[in-house]
């Protein structure tokens, strides 16, 4: 016997059955249908992700050039930045800061390869972790002028772009670890190997190597909260006020001992190549041969002035001064 409720039953059954022909159960073309829509869904996510990875590097090298610019009133360029997320590491390629306006060298300083170890999920959140930044062998050319140098025009650039630490921004302190945006840490900074070449009148074109010894920092934002451009210009002033104490150093030699100066840059090429010892070497020899002939050429400068002094002398009074002979 048929109750009514079964016979309800077996009509939805069938109803079904002839809808889908499944039994109540999605059809194979309907599986398939949501399998393609999955499927489309996953590659899309995928195409986005490739894209904004790949983008990245874009965004980071346009805001190195663009805010590093800012910070040191000199043009910054940079040939290419590769991110990596999966190995957590991203190097930057040839990043030249130039010179100020009013030098004539090519440019202050040249970084063939700056190396960045990170947390690469820190990358998405507020604060990116850095775990080390290497930077091995950079070039620096220190240009001085009558009043100043290339190095010291920078330096008083990123100097002002700094926040001052006397104690009376620490409600703008506190503020800034309310707003959001990004901050970064930095356990470890290192540049190795970097070599200064001086560029001075008193050199006449000669430029002269002197090593720079390494500088390192440690534990950049974990006291104080600091921005990415910060955390940059932070180390750029340390790496800076360096190369000014080396190069005035190097300069005082050159005025007052130019030999001591030639053993000294050539002591310090004792670690590089065979040929970069040699270049040092021959620069430096030149350095001492062009101080000699400028100390030469005052002399003589020193003594055409008594005898035009003399000279003049004589043409107004008959006698002859002194300051002749």
């Amino acid at each position: 016997m048929t109750t009514p409720e079964n016979k309800n039953s077996d009509g939805a059954k069938a109803s079904c059955a002839s809808c889908c022909g499944c039994g109540g159960s999605p059809s194979p073309m309907k599986k398939k249908k949501i399998f393609t829509t999955v499927a489309i869904v996953v590659i899309v996510l995928i195409v986005a992700l490739v894209i904004v990875f790949s983008s990245l590097g874009r965004i980071i090298k346009t805001g190195v050039q663009t805010v590093g610019s800012q910070v040191t009133k000199s043009q910054i360029t940079v040939d290419d930045i590769d991110l990596s997320l999966l190995g957590g590491k991203l190097v930057i390629d040839n990043l030249v800061i130039g010179n100020p306006e009013g030098f004539k060298t090519d440019s202050a300083m040249r970084l063939g390869k700056v190396q960045v170890k990170l947390n690469p999920k820190s990358i998405f959140s507020d604060s990116i972790e850095i775990y080390e930044v290497l930077v091995d062998a950079p070039q620096i050319t220190y240009e001085r002028s009558l009043t100043s140098s290339n190095i010291s025009v920078i330096q008083d650039n990123v100097n002002a772009f700094l926040p001052k630490d006397d104690g009376k921004d620490k409600e703008a302190e506190e503020d800034k670890d309310k707003k959001p945006g990004k901050k970064v840490v930095i356990d470890q900074v290192t540049v190795s190997n970097g070599q200064i070449n001086l560029s001075a009148t008193l050199l006449q074109g000669v430029a002269l190597p002197v090593p720079l010894p390494t500088v390192a920092l440690s534990d950049i934002g974990k006291t104080k909260t600091v921005t990415p451009p910060e955390a940059a210009a932070q180390v750029l002033a340390k790496v800076l006020s360096s190369v000014l104490d080396v190069a005035t150093e190097a300069l005082k030699k050159l005025v007052s001992s130019p030999g001591e100066l030639l053993q000294s840059v050539t002591d310090g090429a004792g670690k590089k190549t065979a040929e970069t010892k040699k270049d040092i070497q021959d620069a430096a020899a030149k350095v001492e041969e062009k101080a000699a002939e400028v100390g030469k050429d005052v002399k003589e400068a020193a003594d055409s002035v008594k005898k035009a002094a003399g000279g003049l002398l004589k043409t107004f009074t008959g006698k002859e001064d002194d300051a002749k002979k």
